[in-house]
Order: C-alpha cells, then structure tokens, then sequence
C-alpha cells in the first residue's frame, strides 16, 4: 500500500505547490486568484451542517466511505490505464496480482479489531498526524476515542458473549454495554476504508469480470448517485457493456433490490447480483481474516485460463506446490484454512454454533489442540493413505483427498450468465476431465481427441521443442479450420 499511497501523495503535493506559488507570487492576476479562493471559502461554510470539505475528511462515522473511495480511485478511476495503455495480457495480470495482495493488506488492517494495542497505537497516531480539529468531529467523537482506548475487547464484529464492556466505559458515555459496543464499531469501522464487505468485495468482482470475459466494464462505485437537475439515480457497482451493445448492470452483495429495479427500468438492462458472504473467511478463534496465499494470487491472476476453476478449493496436502505433503500437515503455511466443526470448550473471540462448519486459521487449531479438529484431520489422512496405497498406478480419486485442510479461490456467485469463453481464451483446452471446466466449454470433442494424444506425445524421449511443434500439427489436423482462431 506504501507505494500507492506515496505516488498519490505526490500528485497532493503537486498540487498544493501550486496553489502556493499562485498564492504568494507577485503576477499580474494574483488578486483575482486570491478573491476566487475566498470565495470558495465562503461557500464552503455557507451551510455549516453540510461542508463541501466534508466530502473529502470527516471526523466520525462516515470517514471510512471517503477512504474508500480514495482506494477506489486509485484502481477504478487510474490504476485501470496501467491495463489499457498496453495490449500485453501481462499488464492485466500484474494489475490482478495488485489488486489481491493489496486486499491482503486491506484485511490486515482490520485486525485493528481484535488488537486492543495495534488499535490504540493507530488512534494516538492518526490524532497526532491530523490534529484534534480535523480528526474529532465534535466533543462525542473525543468521547468514543478516549473510551475506545480502554477497551481492551473486540469491536467491529459478531463478538462472543465474553467480549463485555467495563463499567466504568459504560457510565463515561452514559450507555448499555450493548450500546457501547455499538458506537465503538462505529468508531473503528470510521478508521480504515470501507470493511469488511465494502472494498475488497468489490475489487475482487472487478477483476473476475476480467477473468470471464463479460465485456466492457464500467465501475460505477465512484458514481454511486447519476444526478439530473431535480433528481438522481443510483447505479449498479459495475455497467457491463456486451458484444451485442446490450447492457447488464452488476451489483455487489445483495439487499439492493429496490435500486437496482429502479436502474433496470430507467436503463431497460438486465441486472444481476455477484454474492459470496464467506469468501475470504474470517476466523472465528483468532477473530483475523485468513488471507490469499500465493498460490491462489497467481492462479487467479492467470487470466489466460479464466476455466481455472474446475475445483473452486485448493486442497493444500495435494495441490500446493510450495509445501510438501507433510509440512502442510505440520502446518508450516500460514494461510491453511480447516473447514469443520471445533470442540466447544473453546472460547472463540466470534460468536459461533459449535454444530456448523467453518473456516479457521490451521495454526489456530494447532495452537489450541483441538481435540475435535485433530480427529477429523486424523481420521482423512487415514482415508487418503489406504487409498492411495490401495491403488498404486492406477490413479487417484479427488473425492479421497484431504478436504478439511484447503484454501478458496475468490469466486463470486452470481456471475456464470455473463461468462463469455472462447477459443482464444481457453488455455485448458486439451485437458479433458470432465469436471467443471467441461460444463462450460463448447469444445468438448476435440478436447478429448488431444487430451488422449498430448500426453502420449509428452512421454516420448524428444526435446520439448520437438514435442510443441508436434503438438501443433496434432491440432492442426483434428480442426485445421480453427487452428488459429484458438491457438
């Protein structure tokens, strides 16, 4: 984030320079300068309840949508030229892997919620840098944030019955503990941009609408409200514009119904809802975010294989290749996620039914030694070694892995209708496995022809040269015509 914030702070700068040089500089239009500044001033403040300025900073609630849209402008409203001005795929994925690390960091910070002492040093720091005038909005934002400080329980969540206010926090602000705890995720969600379900979501359907190929993408999210002269629209989050010119409005998350009717009808376009309410997941012992792990930035990022997602789970004893078999077990990768139920002696910093299913951190259950996870994952890789041994050559089933112990790719639902695949796009092609990819591909016949020949080629004792060029001619003959138009 450091270098984005720093490359916008120099355009501030830049322009702050400016206004300067114009503002002191003897020059012949310097007073007209002057007067058109204090005119600006003055409207400012016209209706003091209402600011101008405060669109840009806030001192409350509120402050964490001006952040947001600042983030947002830097991948919405700039970092999209960074993909434009060069043709090279390249270009698009290295925007991808951007966006997704910078999302593990907008997930990072949220850990303000659950780390008293992380969140206190960012509160003495941001007064510090900003001053008591900019940042407390009035005397009940100076309120929040001297109680917030000692309040050493979690805030910005679905909290356990053990996250109980003090009551001498209660009595300072005059409120009931749940109240408190009210104002407090006010307060902290205030602090950093638009989260949990606000900016990383977003950003996350923007890229997958790349990966699928469903037009030309227009992100709205700086546009929330279209106005006219006496009235005003509000849009989708994205405006996709199809190859045939139709339109089709995609929102993120749902409960917008309402507004996404009265856009429909006014556009006469097709609107569709992108959900996923668990994907990144949040752990519920440690109560921090579970963040992306390489493996899934650079497959998500590979938008030459938008299919990719035959399996939407990346089952870590099998399919890593950064860590062997036994060293996911062991848990040496901190971005393992177990997926089942915990023993409910636990004391969880998020609220939870102790019969459901969840994601937790897997050094979150090594470190508690949880006897009900531990079983579960002793009684898979069991099942996993008979098989495997039991079938030696002849191959494995997927069904028998190890499926407690994985990771997720950030797919949202919502979308399949606007996927728009092709020959140009399918670097799985000639991967026939009749698995999810295959659900969607229109080339399934041809795909299996290769699938039975490309590894018979792969086996034989030539250089790889030999084999890509021999590749090449194989696909030439079984569809001579469409060659090129895949390739």
């Amino acid at each position: 984030m450091d270098i984005l914030i720093k490359s916008l702070k120099k355009s501030v700068e830049h322009l702050e320079e400016l206004d300067s040089v114009f503002s002191t500089f003897d020059y012949p239009e310097k007073d007209e300068y002057l007067k058109n500044r204090e005119k600006i001033k003055e409207l400012n403040v016209r209706m003091p309840n209402s600011k101008f300025t405060d669109e840009l900073y806030y001192g409350d609630d509120g402050r964490q949508m001006i952040l947001n849209d600042i983030m947002e402008y830097i991948f919405n409203g700039r970092g999209y030229f960074y993909m434009w001005k060069d043709t090279d795929i390249h270009k698009k994925k290295n925007f991808v892997k951007i966006v997704l690390y910078f999302i593990n960091q907008l997930m990072i910070l949220e850990s303000i919620s659950v780390n008293y002492e992380l969140r206190n040093k960012v509160l003495d720091s941001l007064k510090n840098k900003i001053g008591d005038d900019d940042f407390f909005l009035d005397i009940n934002s100076k309120k929040a944030f001297e109680a917030l400080k000692q309040f050493h329980g979690n805030v910005h969540f679905d909290t356990a019955d053990t996250n109980v206010v003090p009551d001498a926090i209660r009595t300072q602000l005059g409120l009931s503990s749940e109240e408190v705890l009210k104002r407090f995720d006010k307060y902290a969600d205030s602090l950093i941009p638009k989260l949990p379900h606000g900016l990383w979501r977003e950003l996350i359907v923007y890229i997958q609408l790349l990966r699928i190929n469903a037009g030309y993408i227009l992100p709205l999210l700086l546009n929330q409200r279209i106005i006219s002269k006496n009235d005003f629209l509000k849009p989708p989050d994205f405006l996709i514009i199809r190859e045939d010119g139709s339109l089709v409005g995609v929102e993120v998350g749902s409960g917008k119904e309402e507004q996404s009717s009265n856009f429909s009808a006014k556009m006469k376009c097709q609107m569709i809802t992108a959900q996923n309410s668990n994907i990144p997941p949040r752990c519920p012992i440690c109560g921090k975010w579970i963040l992306f792990c390489d493996k899934v930035i650079e497959d998500f990022s590979d938008l030459d294989n938008p299919l990719l997602y035959k399996y939407d789970d990346v089952r870590c004893a099998h399919d890593c290749e950064s860590y062997s078999y036994e060293q996911v077990l062991a848990g040496e990768c901190p971005y393992i996620k177990y997926r089942g139920k915990i023993n409910s002696d636990l004391n969880p910093k998020q609220r939870i039914n102790f019969k459901s299913y969840y994601h937790y951190h897997y050094s979150c259950i090594l470190n508690t030694s949880d006897s009900v996870a531990r079983n579960e994952i002793i009684r898979q890789k069991r099942k996993w070694d008979t098989h495997k041994n039991s079938r030696g050559s002849n191959g494995t089933s997927r069904r028998m892995t190890i499926n407690c112990l994985k990771t997720n790719y950030p797919y949202f639902d919502g979308l399949r209708e606007i996927e728009n695949y092709n020959r140009k796009n399918l670097k799985c092609y000639s991967r026939h496995d009749q698995k999810k990819n295959c659900e969607v591909c229109q080339f399934n016949v041809e795909c299996e022809r290769l699938s039975k020949i490309i590894p018979i080629i792969d086996s034989e004792e030539i250089s790889n040269e030999e084999k890509e060029q021999l590749k090449i001619q194989i696909r030439k003959l079984i569809e001579p015509d469409n060659y090129f138009s895949f390739m």
